[in-house]
């Protein structure tokens, strides 16, 4: 399985405007055109859902993996949906399970692209809170 960046995902969702490469096909990673309901938001302005089969590594944040097309992920009994900020970085990931919130990230960053904040959310509506330090770094 290839991993997709966050960067090659927002040119894939912008038509490949202004891209110079891209790793995915533009069918592949369709932004939805509906609104839907929004479990979690970021304060910053999100765009998406990117939709995907999977996600690959345990590193935080997420390496979303596998894109589809919204019909194609809503005909399987577990699909992801990604989000992104204007600077390209991954927001929120969702897991869907039989068309129900399974669980989601929620993805804060400091600055650069240093990750900050990942809150996880579970469908029993508890969150986990984890720091990172200025490094990018979990704090324990």
């Amino acid at each position: 399985m290839r991993t997709w960046g966050a960067a090659a995902l927002v040119c894939a969702m912008m038509a490949l405007g202004g891209c110079r490469s891209a790793e995915i096909p533009v069918e592949s990673a369709a932004p939805d055109d509906g609104a839907q309901g929004e479990p979690m938001r970021a304060e910053s302005k999100e765009r998406g859902p990117v939709y995907f089969g999977g996600w690959g590594s345990y590193s935080i944040p997420r390496k979303p993996q596998e894109p589809l097309t919204k019909e194609a992920a809503l005909a399987r009994p577990t699909w992801y949906e990604a989000y992104y900020d204007d600077q390209d970085r991954l927001v929120r990931f969702e897991k869907y399970l039989e068309g129900e919130l399974e669980w989601a990230d929620r993805y804060e960053y400091g600055e650069g692209q240093r990750l900050k904040t990942h809150i996880l959310r579970r469908s029993d509506g508890t969150e986990a809170v984890h720091p990172y330090d200025e490094r990018g770094r979990p704090i324990q």
